[in-house]
């Protein structure tokens, strides 16, 4: 009996035969609505669901790029202040306020600056390549509209 006793210890005791198996979880809900855990209804608005869409049906990086430069396609400056929000963590890139870039000078020397970061040669069999060869597309197409018309790109 002392053995039976002791091997008893470790186990949870079985619930009676036709009770229902309650957890803590379950037993706070009943008592106070405010632990009722919400359910898990997806993505919460529109943006959400979209995402959630392309990043199933396309290249997440592809995604990344397009949510970064999206609002800023033609823009390099905006391009160049946002740079941040889409470069990998060990990328050797500075934080810009957008008025770093307001001189069109200023926008060329940036630029530059960008490429020699992102250029996908740089990257080339690396874990970041097809990242920067995304970024650097979408910067090339902005600096030549930018090279069109400075003042007003």
């Amino acid at each position: 009996q002392q053995q039976q006793q002791q091997q008893a210890w470790g186990r949870q005791p079985k619930p009676a035969a036709g009770a229902a198996s309650l957890n803590f979880d379950d037993i706070m809900s009943q008592a106070d609505p405010r632990f009722v855990k919400p359910a898990d209804k997806g993505p919460a608005t529109m943006g959400q669901m979209r995402r959630t869409g392309r990043l199933k049906n396309e290249d997440p990086i592809k995604v990344k790029v397009d949510e970064w430069a999206e609002g800023r396609e033609n823009n390099l400056r905006a391009l160049l202040a946002a740079l941040h929000e889409v470069l990998w963590e060990d990328a050797k890139w500075d934080r810009l306020a957008l008025d770093q870039v307001i001189a069109a000078d200023a926008t060329r020397q940036t630029y530059k600056r960008a490429c020699l970061v992102i250029h996908p040669d740089k990257h080339n069999g690396g874990k970041n390549e097809n990242l920067a060869r995304e970024i650097f597309v979408r910067l090339s197409r902005a600096k030549k509209l930018f090279d069109d018309n400075p003042e007003n790109a």
